[in-house]
């Protein structure tokens, strides 16, 4: 057999060393092709792990800088924020809208504090730091002076916002007298912080 065999190989000289080279190829791009996903994946947990390493450069540039930016921006925020254990100063803050626009404030009524936990606002996940201040108001006057009152509420020295208003006209106090009535809340601190 052995005989035979070696007589094989002198008979076909170049068909066996084909065949034998095409077998060893066979081999080793079975063997690389298993070692290739693996070390694919390991590339590309590396290029990840790079990528998060350069952004995270790029992000640290100025660090002590942004920090204080964020610091001195939640120092704003803070005085910009209802205390609602002082009522008075909070009704103060109306009155002087009053006073700044011309209107005439028929109402003001603090309805107290409402449960930040149960209030879902779009975009808002955690609440927990603040508190709000249900207000209701009616105020009278011109267009004009309902308009200025509205702005000077929205861009005003605290945060406002009006979930529900009816503007009406007024019938019995003449020409182009209206009444506002407003439903807000005011963005206050938590007695906790």
């Amino acid at each position: 057999m052995l005989k035979n065999l070696m007589l094989r190989v002198r008979q076909y000289p170049v068909a066996i060393s084909a065949f034998g080279i095409a077998l060893v190829c066979v081999l080793v791009i079975s063997l690389r092709s298993s070692s290739l996903s693996s070390k694919t994946e390991v590339l590309n947990t590396k290029e990840e792990a790079w990528e998060r390493i350069t952004e995270n450069l790029r992000n640290s540039v100025d660090l002590e800088g942004h920090v204080e930016g964020i610091a001195s921006s939640s120092e704003l925020i803070d005085s910009r924020l209802m205390m609602p254990t002082e009522r008075a100063l909070n009704d103060q803050y109306f009155y002087d809208l009053r006073e700044l626009s011309g209107v005439r404030l028929s109402s003001l009524n603090e309805n107290g504090v409402i449960d930040t936990e149960s209030v879902k606002l779009p975009g808002v996940t955690e609440f927990k730091r603040f508190s709000l201040i249900d207000y209701r108001i009616t105020v009278e006057g011109s267009f004009e002076q309902i308009v200025d009152f509205s702005t000077r509420l929205m861009t005003g020295r605290h945060f406002a916002r009006v979930s529900a208003f009816s503007l009406v006209r007024v019938a019995e106090s003449g020409v182009g007298m209206l009444s506002l009535n407003l439903q807000l809340q005011m963005l206050g601190s938590n007695d906790e912080s």
